[in-house]
């Protein structure tokens, strides 16, 4: 079952997460897009077992 991820959206049009992603590593930017992922796949069921 796939879950919808929505992002916060400020009055201005910014998307906060967006801004804090673009400012991390790209590897740590990699690992935060694939949670992201992991959590739009399995929603409140994902365990820490699916989080490297």
């Amino acid at each position: 079952m796939n879950w919808k991820v929505e992002y916060y959206k400020k009055g201005n049009g910014e998307i906060p997460v967006f801004e804090f992603l673009l400012s991390l590593s790209p590897k740590m930017r990699a690992k935060a897009y694939n949670e992201i992922k992991l959590l739009a796949e399995h929603g409140y069921y994902l365990k820490e077992s699916y989080v490297k």
